[in-house]
């Protein structure tokens, strides 16, 4: 990560908790960690609190949703110490000073990384009766990814009539609009 993004996720772990939506409604929850397989072997994740717990909510309709990144052992150990020392980094002085280590220590992803590193997604969706689907998706670095879409979100409201008020990116672009982002592959449903 950049050391701006790990700043930002380590003032998070402060102040939030690990947000899940249960029920339709956000919940919290504590950091779980597991292993999966998006076709590349096991990886090891962990839950965050992204925006997808309310913009895969608002678009899908899914009531229950949990939203996981991958992550390093020596992360994840990293992070479960954070966690269990969280009222201290709610200490403005404790920030300044662990924002500090992040400036000296954290370089953040060089130029090769940001450019050429892809982002696997996969999504699974059970129903009542244990049915599940699972979606997969490879796009652009995420660094790179956040610039081709908003630049594509920016020429699609240039170009075609929305409606106003709140939605989602799905919504807004379409289910399928992030395949026509550069270095997208297709979505892939099994």
């Amino acid at each position: 990560m950049s050391p701006g993004s790990t700043k930002e996720m380590l003032e998070q772990l402060g102040e939030q908790p690990f947000w899940t939506r249960k029920n339709g409604q956000l919940v919290e929850g504590k950091a779980i960690t597991k292993n999966i397989d998006i076709g590349l072997g096991e990886t090891l994740v962990m839950t965050i609190a992204w925006g997808d717990i309310s913009s895969a909510y608002f678009s899908t309709g899914i009531p229950n949703i949990e939203v996981y990144a991958s992550l390093s052992r020596v992360e994840a150990l990293m992070m479960r110490v954070l966690s269990c020392i969280k009222p201290l980094i709610r200490i403005k002085q404790v920030q300044v000073f662990i924002n500090k280590l992040i400036d000296r220590f954290v370089d953040g992803p060089n130029d090769v990384v940001l450019e050429q590193s892809p982002v696997y997604f996969l999504a699974e969706a059970k129903n009542a009766y244990g049915k599940s689907i699972r979606v997969k998706l490879k796009t652009a670095s995420a660094y790179k990814l956040t610039y081709l879409g908003a630049v594509f979100a920016i020429k699609h409201v240039l170009k075609k009539a929305v409606k106003p008020g709140y939605q989602t990116p799905a919504q807004l672009l379409g289910i399928r609009a992030i395949e026509q982002i550069e270095g997208s592959s297709k979505i892939e449903i099994a």
